[in-house]
């Protein structure tokens, strides 16, 4: 994709996760975006393997689903949702085409040939193949929180283009205030009614896996979650 073809609401997006992707080609580590051996992991497989059972357990997503990543970054949580998925049946979209890449060579190309997932840098192209796809999944795991003010209107319009038939489900990890504020650089939280009228007519469900973060913290009074929304008809 040329730079003329980048969509306006995904450019600062686009500059950071490049950026970000030469810092892990450079063997940094990220915490959403590879594994951290001083949390606990020894694996890239194991960064993303708890988040993944968490979620098929709690929206009984199965095998014959299909399912849309965005923001599928290094494909940590792509990575199991393919292998677990039928042949076909996933589809990761990033702005950055690297990020995509680097997941590919971790899970390697013996598994990514079996499983043909779909995976695209996101523009208008990518897109409608991803609308056309027909999921009844997406999920955007550790995307929204980073999103700035000026690109969310074309985040929440992607989405709702995505969870285009009856019945579909959005998954949607957030980080939630009274106010939307930036609370650590580079990080936003947002009012649960700024989700329920960024993204109508998409149904609000419920909010999954709330947690406070700590009175005192960086995050203190923050809450982290995941909203579920639903597409009831066809616009």
């Amino acid at each position: 994709m040329g730079a003329s073809d980048e969509p306006d609401g995904t450019k600062e997006a686009r500059r950071r996760y490049d950026r970000i992707a030469v810092k892990l080609r450079g063997g940094q580590r990220h915490p959403t975006l590879g594994f951290h051996p001083d949390r606990g992991d020894t694996d890239w497989w194991q960064a993303g393997e708890h988040r993944f059972e968490k979620m098929i357990k709690a929206f009984a997503i199965a095998p014959h689903h299909r399912v849309i990543d965005y923001g599928c970054g290094s494909l940590r949580l792509g990575g199991h949702f393919m292998r677990y998925l039928e042949r076909e049946h996933y589809f990761g979209l990033d702005v950055a085409a690297d990020l995509i890449a680097i997941g590919q060579e971790l899970i390697g190309s013996d598994i990514v040939a079996d499983r043909a997932p779909h995976l695209a840098t996101i523009d208008e192209e990518s897109l409608a193949a991803a609308a056309a796809f027909g999921a009844s999944f997406l999920f955007s795991e550790a995307v929204d929180y980073h999103v700035v003010p000026d690109e969310c209107e074309f985040y929440y319009t992607a989405l709702k283009r995505l969870v285009n038939l009856p019945g579909s489900r959005l998954l949607l990890s957030v980080r939630m205030d009274e106010t939307e504020h930036e609370y650590i650089q580079g990080c936003w939280a947002r009012p649960l009614e700024h989700f329920k009228r960024a993204l109508a007519p998409l149904s609000y469900v419920k909010s999954h896996f709330v947690q406070i973060g700590a009175a005192g913290g960086k995050h203190a009074g923050i809450a982290s979650a995941t909203l579920e929304f639903h597409r009831i008809q066809s616009d």
